[in-house]
């Protein structure tokens, strides 16, 4: 039975693929890879971890960091402490971070290094946060997030689940007044998970190698990475968009899939060293969030030579629209 229609909410992800994979290659970050069975053991322990510091079903966990493999470690911890994670964009400045984290009211929040002086800012702003853990470590005060995981044990709660469970709350760009928070439930993501299987922008397999490009605070990096992860692919993350990483990544990681906004496209093929690499790993690369010229369409598809996928939906609709 195909493991999509197996799972139960997105909590099962890392379970099934460590149940029968658990060797595979889950996550890849600056050539640091997790295992599936590795990836499902610490998503238990920051799932303990969250319990622990009281973080009841429900409770908003907010995340302000760049694209890395701790972040999917965290989501899916919280995914199985029934919490909901809340990406903030860390292109805001910091009335806007305490604006989402208050109006979240998010308990917990993960910080990557670049932004815990933001944090720090704004913190007396923010009263309903309990607890910071600096991801990348090296705080005075706030716990490093590698020893905190590791203090608490591999143990899954296995929580009781609904379909309508919030599980991801992501916010709006906010362009007609404050950015909104959307609720996304477990019946959202296993609906979205089977559309992309069955319309082929996501239909990915154990042998393919996913780049994982796009910030985690919008739709389409969480979607990319949680349908990756869902199918039991090798997820290649990437914490910055680099035009010459990207072409560098295609190639050593023989890159199979991958999502990119047009302008990134556009950088890609205007690099003057793009025809030196190979992209003959390339099945599809698909795009969205901003419209795309018939030339740069064009061109990009002379110089990768895969097919191209337009997507278009938005954040309320999980990503998805057509």
């Amino acid at each position: 039975m195909p493991v999509l229609s197996r799972l139960k909410s997105v909590a099962d992800i890392p379970r099934l693929h460590a149940a029968e994979r658990p060797n595979a290659v889950a996550l890849d970050f600056n050539n640091r890879t997790t295992t599936y069975d590795e990836l499902n053991k610490r998503a238990s322990r920051v799932a303990q971890g969250l319990i622990a510091m009281g973080a009841a079903p429900g409770a908003r966990i907010g995340y302000l960091g760049k694209n890395s493999d701790r972040y999917f470690e965290v989501l899916l911890g919280a995914f199985k402490a029934k919490g909901a994670i809340v990406g903030i964009n860390w292109r805001l400045a910091g009335p806007e971070i305490a604006y989402i984290l208050n109006d979240a009211g998010c308990e917990v929040l993960f910080v990557g290094k670049d932004y815990t002086a933001v944090v720090e800012k704004i913190l007396i702003d923010c009263p309903k946060l309990k607890q910071i853990i600096a991801i990348d470590g090296g705080h005075p005060l706030w716990p490093d997030y590698e020893a905190w995981r590791d203090t608490h044990e591999a143990k899954d709660p296995m929580l009781p689940v609904a379909p309508d469970d919030d599980v991801i709350q992501l916010y709006t760009s906010g362009t007609t007044g404050h950015p909104k928070g959307v609720q996304l439930t477990n019946a959202n993501y296993l609906a979205v998970l089977r559309c992309a299987e069955e319309i082929g922008v996501g239909s990915y397999t154990p042998d393919d190698v996913v780049l994982i490009a796009m910030p985690i605070f919008h739709v389409a990096g969480v979607n990319i990475g949680l349908l990756s992860l869902a199918q039991g692919a090798h997820g290649v993350v990437l914490g910055d968009i680099d035009p010459q990483e990207i072409l560098r990544l295609i190639q050593a990681k023989k890159i199979t899939y991958a999502f990119l906004v047009p302008a990134v496209i556009l950088f890609l093929i205007s690099q003057p060293t793009v025809k030196t690499f190979d992209f003959t790993s390339l099945k599809n690369i698909s795009y969205g969030a901003s419209p795309i010229s018939d030339e740069l369409l064009t061109r990009a598809k002379g110089v990768f030579g895969c097919e191209f996928l337009q997507v278009y939906g938005l954040t309320e609709t999980t990503g998805g629209g057509t």
